[in-house]
C-alpha cells in the first residue's frame, strides 16, 4: 500500500507535468517513510502482517507488545478560550526535492488569525513537516500568541521533539534544537491527529 501510495503522485507529475517517471524515486520515498517510523519506534508486528521477510529484509525493528485496535470518529475540535490551535504541514517533491512548508492559527471560535505558506531548499518529506512546525511557532511568537494547542500528523514528528536529540534521532538537527527553543517560551499542548482529520486539513 506505502508503495502505491507512492506511485500515485509520481504518476499524476508523468501524465499532467510531463516530468520523468523514475522508479528509484519511488524507492527512494518508501524507504525514508519506513525508516523514519522505524526511528520512532512506532513499528508493531499488526502493521506488518504478510510483509515481515521484507521487514526483515530492511532490519526494521518491531514492537512486540500488541495491542487490540478499535475505530473511532474523529472530528474538528476548537481550542479552548485563551488557547490558539496550530495546524501545519509539509511536503517534499520526490523526497528528497523541493520543499513547501505552510500552516494556519486559529482561535477557539475557529477563526484564522494567520496563515503562511512558503518555499524551502531540496530536503525530504520529515524535514519539510519539521520546517513547517518551526515557521508556525514563530510566527506566534512574534505576534504574542503564547498558549498554543499543536495537531501534528505525523506521529514521528511528535517523537523527534518531544525526545532528547540523540544519534538516533538526529533528523533536521538544527531544526529540531530551534523547535525546541520555541517551545520553551511557549505554553503549549502537543497532541496527534489523523491525517483525514478535518483540522489536519490546511484548506478547511
Amino acid at each position: 500500500m506505502l508503495v502505491l501510495w507512492n506511485i500515485w503522485p509520481i504518476r499524476h507529475d508523468t501524465k499532467h507535468r510531463v516530468a520523468p517517471f523514475k522508479a528509484s524515486s519511488i524507492i527512494f520515498k518508501t524507504l525514508d517513510y519506513l525508516q523514519n517510523i522505524s526511528r520512532s519506534k512506532l513499528w508493531r508486528l499488526e502493521h506488518l502482517k504478510g510483509d515481515l521477510i521484507a521487514t526483515n529484509f530492511l532490519q526494521l525493528p518491531l514492537l512486540q507488545n500488541l495491542k487490540n485496535k478499535k475505530s473511532a470518529f474523529v472530528h474538528l475540535s476548537k481550542p479552548g478560550p485563551g488557547w490558539y490551535k496550530l495546524n501545519n504541514d509539509g511536503a517534499s517533491k520526490s523526497n528528497p526535492g523541493p520543499l513547501g512548508a505552510g500552516g494556519l492559527l486559529r482561535d477557539h471560535k475557529s477563526q484564522v488569525l494567520f496563515a503562511f505558506l512558503e518555499p524551502l531548499e531540496i530536503s525530504t518529506n520529515t524535514s519539510a513537516d519539521l520546517q513547517a512546525l518551526y515557521s508556525g511557532l514563530q510566527i506566534c511568537l512574534e505576534k504574542g500568541f503564547h498558549k498554543i494547542l499543536i495537531e501534528v500528523d505525523a506521529l514521528h514528528i511528535i517523537q523527534l521533539i518531544s525526545k532528547p536529540i540523540s544519534p538516533r534521532n538526529l533528523v533536521s538537527p538544527n531544526t529540531s534544537l530551534q523547535i525546541r527553543l520555541c517551545l520553551a517560551q511557549l505554553e503549549i499542548k502537543l497532541s496527534h491527529i489523523y491525517r483525514g482529520q478535518p483540522s489536519s486539513r490546511l484548506a478547511c
